[in-house]
């Protein structure tokens, strides 16, 4: 059970903590076997090595996901929509690749899924394709209901269409769902920038 504190925090929070303690774990870990001699420089290195070739295995038949979210962070977004709705056809043609989502570092959400219809949502509002935009994103949220992006962006979406009312709604939740956009927040977003420069190039 958890203290009551941890329950009234947002599972992005959580999260957060949870990224914060792993990454001091590992800095002491690497620093501590470096100390003690228990492992070399050389070892460290052939270690990191293994464990980035063992994730581009792993996320090989993600790959589809990860050009389209290199393509969506680069503004390249008819081409970031094709790559995606390429991913949503993988799913479906081999929905055992869903398994794989455990491996993912969403600070938000584990689902690919759901981060793929947020960011076709995105695309569409971007394109001026409203209501499509706002079909994408409720299926991203029926996926997962804690996301907060698709709240974001749904806010966003309101603006478009003049619905500051409705915008100031959705903004709230993602808000209270966790998303502040602060500076860990944008930490996360250049990690999982590099992390989709590496494996987009999976072919």
């Amino acid at each position: 059970m958890y203290p009551e504190k941890f329950k009234e925090m947002t599972r992005t929070t959580l999260r957060k903590i949870t990224y914060f303690g792993l990454l001091a774990v590992l800095i002491a870990s690497v620093f501590w076997m470096r100390n003690t001699g228990l492992i070399s420089l050389y070892g460290m290195l052939g270690l990191g090595l293994g464990l980035l070739v063992l994730g581009r295995i792993i996320n090989y038949p993600l790959r589809h996901f990860f050009k389209g979210l290199r393509a969506f962070r680069r503004q390249q977004f008819q081409e970031s929509e094709a790559l995606f709705r390429q991913f949503l056809q993988d799913l479906e043609r081999r929905p055992w690749i869903r398994h794989l989502n455990n491996w993912n570092y969403g600070l938000y959400t584990h689902d690919l899924e759901t981060m793929a219809w947020n960011n076709l949502g995105a695309v569409a509002t971007h394109e001026g394709r409203f209501p499509e935009a706002e079909s994408c994103l409720q299926k991203s949220l029926l996926l997962d209901s804690k996301y907060p992006k698709p709240y974001y962006n749904l806010a966003v979406l309101a603006i478009r269409q003049a619905q500051p009312e409705k915008a100031q709604h959705y903004f709230d939740k993602a808000r209270e769902l966790g998303f502040s956009n602060d500076s860990f927040d944008q930490f996360m977003t250049k990690v999982q920038t590099a992390y989709a420069e590496v494996n987009s190039g999976l072919d």
